[in-house]
C-alpha cells in the first residue's frame, strides 16, 4: 500500500479507533487529533494519551514482518500508549503497546520488525475489519 494511503488511513480511522477504545475501556474522550487521542480515566483519575497508526505486515523467506515505513518513529514516545492497526493481518489486528516498548522496538529496527518481536510487548489486542480499497496501490509485499 502506498505511504500516502496508509497515512490517510491513520488520519481518517484513528478517531474511530479512539471512540471504540473510549466505549470499550470506559474512558472519557477529551480530544481526538489524529494520530493522537487523549482520554480521562475514571479508574486512575488521570489522562491517558494514545497514538494510533495503521501499518501492514508481509512475509518473505526470513519470516513475517510489520512495516514501520509510514510511522514517524522519531516522534514516538510522547503518548502513554501506541496502537498499531495492522490492516492486512487477520484476527486481532490492532495491538496496544506501552510507548517505551514501541520506541525501543521501532528504533532498534529499520523500516520493519519481526512479528515475533511484537508479541511479548502486547498489552491489549482487538480486531477491526478493513477491506482492501479498490484504488489502493498495494505492493506485492503487502498482498502476501
Amino acid at each position: 500500500m502506498s505511504d500516502s494511503v496508509q497515512m490517510a488511513m491513520s488520519k481518517n480511522w484513528s478517531n474511530a479507533i479512539g471512540a471504540y477504545m473510549a466505549l470499550d475501556w470506559g474512558l472519557k474522550c477529551e480530544s481526538l487529533n489524529p494520530p493522537y487521542a487523549t482520554f480521562h480515566s475514571p479508574k486512575t483519575n488521570g489522562k491517558v494519551r494514545f497514538e494510533i497508526y495503521f501499518t501492514n505486515y508481509y512475509t518473505d523467506v526470513k519470516g513475517n514482518w510489520v512495516s514501520t515505513e509510514t510511522i514517524d518513529v522519531k516522534s514516538l514516545g510522547i503518548s502513554d500508549y501506541i496502537v498499531l492497526c495492522v490492516w492486512n493481518k487477520p484476527n486481532n489486528n490492532c495491538v496496544v503497546l506501552k510507548s517505551e516498548d514501541a520506541v525501543a522496538l521501532m528504533n532498534n529496527n529499520k523500516d520493519r520488525f519481526h512479528l515475533t518481536e511484537l508479541v511479548p510487548l502486547i498489552k491489549r489486542k482487538f480486531e477491526i475489519g478493513v477491506s482492501k480499497m479498490d484504488n489502493a496501490n498495494l505492493s506485492n509485499e503487502a498482498n502476501s
